[in-house]
C-alpha cells in the first residue's frame, strides 16, 4: 500500500511537467503577437561590390557597394565624393548585408534629386565567429582602423565625417577601435549600433571579456546611438544595449515602427535610416556631442514635423483653463494632421509647440500627451479634441498571470492606468476589444502597440518607478458610447525567456536547482555544484 503512494519526488515531477507544457504553450501562443512592421528594403537593380582594401593574411576586405550607373561611375573614375558610411556585419555575417542600407540610400537620393549622395562601404571580416573570442574582436578592430584610413585616402576632399553602422558584436569591435585610435575619434561623427550589448557581455566566460568591456567604456568622445529590438531580438538582451556615453532607442517606441524586431530585421528596417538623411542635410552643428540628443529625440520620438511659433493672440488657439496641478496630471490633445500648426502649445514669450506623435501608420492623426507642468500656460488648436486627466482619475492595476479586465468607452478619449514596478524580468500583455492605441511609458522604457496588442516590460533594475499605461480609442469613434474592454496579464512563457536572457551566465546554477528537484541525488548535485564553482571562478 505504501509503495503505491505518490511521493514528494513524483509530485514535483508532475508539477514540472505541467508547468513546462504550460510555458511551451504560452510561448507558442505569444509568437502570434510578434509581427514586424519594419519597412523592408527592395532592390530592383543588381547589387554590386568592389574590393578597395584587403588583408590577405586574414582574408579581410573593405568593399564599396553600389547599383547601376552610380556603381559603374565609381569603378571607372575611382572618384569618391559622397558621404562615407561604413557598415560592419555581425558575428559570422557576410558583408553583403550592407545592400539593404546601401540600396535605400542610393534609391532615395536619386528619387529626391538631392545635391548629395552616400558612399556605402562594407567590411568583410571573413565571416569569423567573434562572440566568444577577445583576440578576434581586437583583430577586427585593428583592421577596421586600417581600412577606414585607406578609404579616407580615396577622397580628395571629404566634406563629412564617417558614420559607422555596427551590427551585433561588431559594434563592440568598432568601439574597441575607437578607444585605441585618436584618428578615428577625430574623423567619425557618430556610430549607429544595431543589437549590440554595450553594458556587458551576456556570456562572461573569462576575465578577458570583463576587462575589455571595462576598458572600452571609458571612451566618450564619439556619440553612440544604440538600437534594440526588444524581446524579439533573440541574440541581444535589450537592457544590455544601453551605454553610458551614448543613446539607446527601442524599435517598439519609434514613430511608425511600433514593433519589436529580431536580430537581423534591425539591419533592413529602413525607418532607422532617417538619421542618415538628417545628417546629410545638416548645415550647422546639430550633430555635435552637445546637440545630437535634440536631433535624435525629434527623429525617433516624435512626428518630426517642425511647427512655427505663434502669438498667444492667434485666434486658432484657445487657452486651457487649468487649475492647480500635480506632477501626475496629464494633458491629451488629438486632431487630424496639419503640418502648419501643432495640436498643443506651451506659452513662454511666444507659443511653442510641444512634441507630438502620429496616431496611425497613415499619419491621419497626430496627438500630444504631456504631464502638466506647473506655472506653464497651455494653448490648443481649436480643431482638436482634448482632455485633462487628474491624478485621482488614474487607475492602479495589479497584473497577475490571470487576466485583469477594465472597461472603458470611446467617448473617454483616453484612459490612464498605473503599472507597479515589480521586476524587469516580468513581461506583460495588453489587449483591447477594439483597435485602440496602447502605450506604455516608464522611466527608461516606452512601448507602443501594433493593432490592438501590446507586449512590454520594464527596462532594467534602474527602471524602478511605476509605469503608466495609456489607452487611446480611435478619434473617429469618440461619439460612440460603446463600451470596450482592456485586458492585462503577465505572460508566463515570455517571462521565463526574459529571465533566461537576463541571467544567462547563471544557467549552470539553474541547472543545479532543477537537478536537485528532479533527482534528490547527492552525487549528481555535488558534480553540479563543483561545475558551478568552476564557472563562478572563471566569470
Amino acid at each position: 500500500m505504501v509503495n503505491n503512494l505518490i511521493g514528494v519526488k513524483d509530485i514535483l515531477r508532475i508539477l514540472y511537467f505541467v508547468v513546462g507544457i504550460w510555458i511551451i504553450y504560452d510561448i507558442k501562443n505569444c509568437k502570434n503577437y510578434f509581427k514586424h512592421s519594419c519597412g523592408m528594403t527592395s532592390m530592383y537593380r543588381l547589387p554590386q561590390f568592389q574590393t578597395l582594401h584587403n588583408d590577405d593574411k586574414n582574408n579581410y576586405r573593405m568593399y564599396i557597394y553600389g547599383e547601376g550607373n552610380y556603381f559603374r561611375k565609381i569603378i571607372n573614375t575611382n572618384i569618391f565624393e559622397g558621404i562615407p558610411i561604413i557598415y560592419i556585419p555581425g558575428n559570422r555575417a557576410p558583408a553583403d548585408m550592407a545592400r539593404s542600407i546601401g540600396s535605400i540610400l542610393q534609391n532615395k537620393t536619386e528619387m529626391r534629386n538631392v545635391p548629395y549622395h552616400f558612399n556605402v562601404f562594407a567590411a568583410h571580416l571573413n565571416e569569423e565567429p567573434s562572440t566568444f573570442d577577445v583576440k578576434t574582436l581586437k583583430r577586427h578592430a585593428k583592421y577596421l582602423e586600417d581600412s577606414i584610413k585607406y578609404v579616407d585616402s580615396l577622397y580628395k576632399k571629404r566634406n563629412h565625417k564617417f558614420v559607422v553602422i555596427g551590427h551585433s558584436i561588431s559594434g563592440i569591435a568598432f568601439k574597441i577601435a575607437l578607444s585605441q585610435s585618436k584618428w578615428l575619434r577625430d574623423n567619425v561623427k557618430f556610430v549607429i549600433s544595431l543589437g549590440t550589448a554595450y553594458k556587458e557581455h551576456q556570456f562572461k566566460i573569462t576575465g578577458d571579456f570583463i576587462n575589455l568591456w571595462r576598458e572600452m567604456n571609458t571612451m566618450v568622445e564619439v556619440p553612440i546611438i544604440s538600437f534594440h529590438g526588444g524581446l524579439m531580438d533573440e541574440n541581444a538582451e535589450e537592457s544590455l544595449t544601453g551605454n553610458d556615453d551614448g543613446f539607446s532607442y527601442n524599435t517598439q517606441s519609434m514613430d511608425r515602427v511600433w514593433t519589436m524586431a529580431d536580430h537581423n530585421c534591425l539591419v533592413w528596417c529602413n525607418q532607422l535610416q532617417r538619421l542618415l538623411f538628417e545628417y546629410a542635410e545638416d548645415k550647422g552643428d546639430k550633430f555635435s556631442r552637445q546637440n545630437i540628443d535634440k536631433v535624435l529625440d525629434k527623429i525617433f520620438n516624435s512626428t518630426t514635423i517642425e511647427y512655427p511659433v505663434f502669438s498667444s493672440n492667434d485666434k486658432r488657439f484657445k487657452l486651457l483653463n487649468i487649475e492647480e496641478t500635480s506632477k501626475n496630471d496629464y494633458i491629451f490633445v488629438i486632431r487630424k494632421t496639419n503640418k502648419n500648426i501643432g495640436p498643443l502649445y506651451q506659452y513662454y514669450t511666444t507659443l511653442k509647440a510641444t512634441k507630438d506623435y502620429f496616431y496611425d501608420h497613415k499619419m491621419t492623426y497626430t496627438y500630444s500627451l504631456d504631464p502638466l507642468a506647473n506655472k506653464i500656460s497651455y494653448y490648443y488648436d481649436t480643431t482638436s479634441e482634448y482632455k485633462l486627466i487628474k491624478e485621482d482619475e488614474i487607475v492602479a492595476l495589479s497584473p497577475s498571470i490571470a487576466s485583469t479586465k477594465k472597461n472603458y468607452r470611446n467617448s473617454d478619449k483616453i484612459r490612464i492606468f498605473s503599472i507597479p514596478f515589480l521586476s524587469p524580468n516580468i513581461v506583460y500583455r495588453v489587449t483591447t476589444t477594439d483597435y485602440s492605441k496602447i502605450i506604455f511609458k516608464s522611466k527608461l522604457n516606452q512601448a507602443i502597440s501594433q493593432d490592438n496588442i501590446l507586449i512590454f516590460n520594464f527596462f532594467d533594475q534602474d527602471d524602478n518607478e511605476n509605469g503608466k499605461l495609456f489607452i487611446i480609442p480611435h478619434p473617429e469613434k469618440y461619439n460612440d458610447i460603446k463600451e470596450n474592454r482592456m485586458e492585462i496579464n503577465i505572460e508566463l512563457g515570455l517571462t521565463v525567456i526574459r529571465v533566461i536572457k537576463l541571467n544567462i551566465t547563471s544557467i549552470p546554477f539553474m541547472l543545479s536547482f532543477i537537478a536537485m528537484l528532479f533527482s534528490f541525488n547527492s552525487n549528481i548535485l555535488t558534480k553540479f555544484f563543483i561545475f558551478n564553482f568552476i564557472i563562478f571562478c572563471l566569470r
